[in-house]
């Protein structure tokens, strides 16, 4: 409920910004980046959602987070790791 009022505002406020502000400046100082959301606005709602979760509902599942935590850390490091190696073979 609260998050659907939130994107509500948040939609209503844009909109209005962007009817009345076409053509000044301020439009791009108000323009969204993904590097903000992924470096201050991410890490909350996650730990929200953890810290929000019942115990028996995590220990209950603690073996498809692990798995998912450690596949996805392998998987991670080897495609950064054939990225890099390309990118040290064209330089």
């Amino acid at each position: 409920p609260e998050s659907i009022a939130s994107i509500i505002l948040g939609i209503v406020v844009g909109l209005f910004f962007k009817s009345h502000y076409k053509n000044t400046g301020l439009l791009k100082i108000l323009e969204f980046e993904p590097h903000t959301f992924f470096l201050f606005l991410l890490p909350p709602i996650m730990f929200q959602a953890g810290f929000s979760m019942r115990a028996s509902t995590f220990f209950r599942n603690i073996i498809t987070i692990n798995s998912f935590a450690i596949f996805a850390t392998i998987i991670a490091s080897f495609i950064f790791s054939f990225i890099f190696a390309v990118r040290r073979k064209l330089d």
